[in-house]
């Protein structure tokens, strides 16, 4: 008798324990909404899009310029990401790549890399008021360190996108030479070994964006905050910016491609306004990273 009483209780606790999470989780995500426009986040997101746009172009100008130095065809990493890019983005994306390679000038280099960092570290102050705010701390720091750490911030990340760029490229090319050249004279250039291995070498290839992305996310979350965030305190909402940034570009290109009709409604500037919806759902997906992790570390 008293074992039925004891499992009954565990059950009836059990159950308890289940409603509790489901109370949880909904209050959670409304705290999180409630939060996220408090915070004045959608306008915030609005001013990240703003900056990411004006340095979008100069940066791509920059990149090509880059590359035209080196032996790899910027076309090739255009093509690398179009199951990310709506066709209307990647035309204009193409256009310009073209347009620049048939530029020689080192003013145009300088130019765009100036620009880009101008534009782009507005961007990162954007983003590192959104991570104040979503902490609800105030900047301490000084309008110097916060302007260096801006700069600094965004040749990081710069840098750690020119990376994923020709690293993306370039991981073809050394598969096929260690397929076609090592494993031949290893003796081990059997046909359908090297073609299972030149999948899996595909896949790993193709998930490095993902990777890249996540460790870009989690720099945004450890580092910007004007306090000290632990790794693990950084974790919850680079992994959910990183899921929702993939989804968000798969979905979004999908939707472009199949049902939207910018060039009907906007005319030639069609795939600048595509462009501008995409780095602005990209932003709130960032900020929004950047509350889940408050709202996490404040439980």
């Amino acid at each position: 008798m008293k074992i039925y009483k004891i499992e009954r209780k565990y059950n009836k606790d059990d159950h308890k324990a289940e409603n509790f999470n489901f109370k949880n989780s909904f209050k959670f995500v409304r705290k999180l909404y409630s939060n996220f426009t408090n915070n004045d986040m959608p306008a915030l997101s609005s001013q990240l899009a703003y900056s990411l746009l004006f340095s979008f172009f100069p940066f791509i100008i920059f990149v090509v310029r880059l590359i035209n130095y080196t032996h790899i065809y910027s076309q090739d990493i255009l093509q690398s990401y179009s199951y990310l890019l709506p066709n209307i983005i990647y035309d204009i994306l193409s256009e310009i790549i073209s347009n620049t390679k048939s530029s020689q000038s080192q003013t145009v280099l300088s130019f765009s890399l100036i620009l880009t960092l101008w534009a782009a570290s507005g961007g990162v102050l954007a983003t590192m008021r959104g991570m104040n705010k979503a902490y609800k701390c105030p900047e301490h720091r000084s309008f110097i360190r916060v302007r260096a750490l801006s700069l600094f911030f965004t040749i990081t990340l710069a840098i750690l996108m020119i990376i994923l760029m020709i690293t993306l490229v370039l991981g073809k090319v050394i598969g096929n030479y260690v397929f076609n050249n090592i494993f031949d004279y290893l003796g081990l250039s059997n046909k359908s070994n090297n073609a299972g291995l030149k999948n899996v070498w595909d896949i790993f290839r193709h998930i490095l964006p993902v990777f890249f992305a996540f460790m870009v996310f989690l720099i945004i979350y450890k580092y910007m905050p004007s306090r000290r965030i632990s790794l693990k305190a950084a974790l919850p909402g680079a992994l959910f910016s990183t899921v929702g940034w993939y989804m968000l570009s798969l979905g979004f290109s999908y939707y472009v491609n199949k049902y939207a009709a910018f060039s009907v409604f906007y005319g030639s500037i069609g795939g600048v306004i595509a462009l501008l919806i995409w780095l602005y759902w990209s932003s709130i997906i960032v900020l929004l990273g950047g509350e889940i992790n408050s709202l996490i570390t404040s439980k």
